[in-house]
């Protein structure tokens, strides 16, 4: 953050998410949540969260969630 150089740049697949994006740092983790619809019936639809969690050292993936 002092120079504000980069560190690492990696493609990261988001293509999924259809909503908003949010993403939050701390403790050496990015973490980024969005959002989507499964289905296209608005009574049995449902919204679907994706959840993934990165190494902001080394842009690795670490962790992987989709829930409703």
């Amino acid at each position: 953050m002092r120079t504000g150089s980069v560190i690492w740049s990696k493609p990261f697949d988001l293509s999924a998410i259809q909503h908003s994006v949010f993403m939050s740092h701390s403790n050496g983790k990015l973490v980024v949540v969005g959002s989507r619809n499964q289905g296209t019936d608005r009574k049995k639809g449902r919204v679907h969260y994706d959840v993934h969690v990165v190494d902001s050292k080394t842009g690795k993936r670490k962790w992987f969630k989709s829930q409703n």
